[in-house]
């Protein structure tokens, strides 16, 4: 058997719910000949009989009421990804602005900072001196120490405790 095209099972549930070519014709924008052609090379291609013709249309055989419920669920499932994929874009985006020595903290904690579930997306920036805050880099900023300069709200969450390097005589939590 080779492979069925996503694109034949799609014209396969037009015709099946619209009950006939004509109607299948002004959905598709193909010519009831075509789309005819198509459907009895859908057929030969699985090997089943799915439509039962007549001059009052198509209507379902058998093995063709068995597709379409499978065609539909398909269709389902796709309509739930287009759904997924156009969220993406409509959710508002959160800008935030680091330093070096925030940005890896961040980079660990994403899951805690934005979870699957949250209405927004975030945008990490990596952001070295308070001009860049400024001129808007980020709508919070994540810093070790205060801005010197700038017209900033600030709130202070923790004290952060950090060294590139330490002395072995010096305690491990550093």
């Amino acid at each position: 058997m080779t492979e069925v095209d996503w694109d034949e099972l799609r014209l396969f549930d037009i015709v099946a719910t619209e009950g006939g070519l004509a109607g299948a014709a002004g959905k598709a924008g193909l010519s009831a000949p075509t789309i005819g052609r198509k459907m009895m090379l859908l057929e030969r291609k699985m090997g089943r009989t799915l439509f039962i013709r007549s001059q009052n249309g198509y209507r379902l055989a058998p093995d063709g009421q068995v597709l379409f419920e499978k065609v539909r669920s398909m269709r389902n499932s796709a309509a739930e990804i287009t759904q997924w994929h156009s969220d993406a874009f409509s959710l508002p985006i959160v800008s935030l602005s680091s330093d070096i020595w925030t940005a890896g903290f961040i980079a660990t904690n994403a899951a805690a900072i934005r979870g699957p579930s949250d209405a927004f997306r975030l945008c990490c920036k990596q952001c070295e001196n308070d001009d860049e805050l400024t001129y808007r880099r980020g709508m919070i900023a994540i810093r070790h120490v205060r801005p010197a300069t700038g017209n900033f709200a600030v709130r202070k969450s923790v004290d952060v405790a950090y060294c590139a390097y330490r002395a072995r005589r010096l305690k491990q939590e550093c």
